[in-house]
């Protein structure tokens, strides 16, 4: 069976495009936006994180069976992610003791 691989130039114009990510992630640390740089920077590391599984680990090549296990990790994650959401939405807040425990220890003697 033989593979087909991507070129020396594939492989530099990623390179360089992971260099340039890494630099716009480093430098978006100075900007100070708040809630926007985390966003920001999720959505950096969630494009970097894809050029790798696409062209250094040649996922890009095997199409099916690729497809198949990003689907359902994607399946999954979104299943736990609203199972966690759900979770947070319907909590009860509960109100604290109207006393503390030691109070309630020295009420008993």
């Amino acid at each position: 069976m033989e593979h087909k691989h991507g070129t020396t130039r594939h492989y530099l114009i990623v390179y360089v495009a992971l260099l340039a990510l890494t630099a716009l992630s480093f430098g978006l640390t100075f900007l100070h936006l708040g809630t926007t740089e985390t966003v920001l920077a999720l959505v950096i590391a969630l494009i970097k994180s894809t050029l790798v599984v696409l062209f250094f680990m040649h996922l890009l090549e095997q199409r099916t069976v690729s497809a198949l296990v990003l689907g359902t990790t994607l399946f999954f994650i979104a299943l736990l992610t609203a199972l966690m959401a759900a979770d947070v939405v319907t909590r009860v807040n509960m109100t604290p003791a109207p006393f503390s425990i030691t109070e309630r220890a020295d009420a008993e003697r």
